[in-house]
């Protein structure tokens, strides 16, 4: 894994929020001023593709989650935050 992958990887996994590739270029900039925003995008786009991270389609830019317990989004109408909904296990037969 490429330094640029895993520092992606590891934005996303350590964010509480619901990143754009904007969101997360500017939080590898911080740590790697030369990534570039193409290196960004193709590398979420990788990591979406092989499961280690979610793309979450909303309305405007799509958001990247964690990978981890499955679970469903909700868009805020008002402010466009995600909000994590847990799913319902099944019951019990």
């Amino acid at each position: 894994m490429t330094k640029q992958r895993k520092l992606i990887l590891d934005i996303i996994n350590a964010s509480s929020d619901h990143l754009t590739a904007e969101g997360v270029f500017s939080i590898a900039r911080q740590h790697l001023p030369s990534i570039a925003i193409g290196t960004v995008y193709r590398n979420l786009g990788i990591l979406a593709d092989s499961g280690a991270i979610r793309r979450v389609p909303v309305c405007g830019a799509d958001r990247y989650d964690k990978a981890g317990v499955p679970h469903d989004h909700a868009e805020c109408v008002c402010c466009g935050r995600l909000f994590d909904i847990p799913k319902n296990p099944a019951p019990a037969s």
